[in-house]
């Protein structure tokens, strides 16, 4: 007998799933299909795979290290002294990791945050891994981890503008298996001036936004939900990831304007600073 389960419940018992290149077309009793290969699937359960909303892959490289550093020991072990050594290899490395760990744990959608933009050859590298990998993949464009400190927490840097190459030589498929987002640092990390010109730059090029607010004392000083929405800037295209310390009230606004919000609530409740 196999059970499958869906977002809206069980179903039939014991049911037949048709597909085709990867899609469910159909799902019931005794389906049968000439052309089909039949996987018998007996004392299985069949679901949809997870997704994962918030992953930076290239430390797939690194995993297993630092589980208990505070977030400011994060950001100086690995942001600030191993990003900037990493190669592109390095970077393929690291995804492919991750992207294999996810696969192998249910895992079949991953969206990368990837801060490790050093260089156009880093950030194909990093696109390479999804591709060989297998894995559905939200590449999420970010900043660089050489001379990580100039990139965050007022930086007046604009996001790196190879991402425009990306857009229109690389990922310019949003229908594809691995499409293209924008990780953006908002006015939690550079100023106002520059977010605004992110955010721009982000819907000039179609590309839906993500960005790391409510970073513990300094993301609840900051309150970057709230600036957005006084500037007009905050949208319907936007995923905030974290939010540990934006107010009621910010939320609030996330939520009239139909943004989306990702949380990681066991790394948030066990890295002091963070949290």
């Amino acid at each position: 007998m196999i059970h499958v389960r869906t977002r809206t419940g069980r179903g039939p018992d014991p049911p037949s799933l048709l597909l085709d290149d990867g899609r469910i077309l159909e799902i019931g009793r005794d389906l049968s299909d000439d052309r089909a290969r039949v996987i018998n699937g007996t004392g299985n359960v069949v679901l949809p795979g997870f997704i994962d909303t918030h992953r930076h892959n290239w430390q797939g490289a690194l995993r297993n290290l630092g589980p208990a550093w505070t977030y400011q020991e994060y950001r100086s072990q690995v942001q600030i002294g191993l990003g900037q050594y990493f190669d592109p290899r390095d970077v393929h490395v690291g995804n492919l990791a991750a992207d294999l760990m996810s696969l192998d744990s249910g895992v079949t959608t991953v969206r990368d945050e990837s801060h490790i933009s050093n260089s156009p050859e880093h950030s194909d590298a990093a696109i390479a891994a999804h591709w060989e990998s297998g894995i559905r993949a939200v590449f999420d464009h970010g900043w660089l981890s050489t001379e990580a400190e100039q990139w965050q927490f007022g930086s007046d840097r604009t996001h790196p503008d190879d991402i425009r190459g990306i857009r229109n030589e690389v990922l310019s498929d949003d229908s594809a298996r691995v499409t293209l987002n924008a990780m953006l640092r908002g006015p939690e990390l550079t100023t106002l001036q520059v977010s605004e010109h992110d955010i721009r730059l982000a819907r000039e090029l179609g590309l839906r936004i993500s960005m790391h607010v409510g970073l513990g004392e300094w993301g609840a000083e900051q309150q970057a939900v709230r600036h957005l929405e006084e500037t007009g800037l905050l949208a319907s295209d936007m995923t905030f990831i974290h939010l540990c310390t934006s107010t009621d009230e910010e939320l609030r606004m996330l939520a009239a304007r139909g943004a989306t919000a990702s949380v990681a609530g066991a790394l948030e409740v066990f890295t002091p600073g963070l949290g």
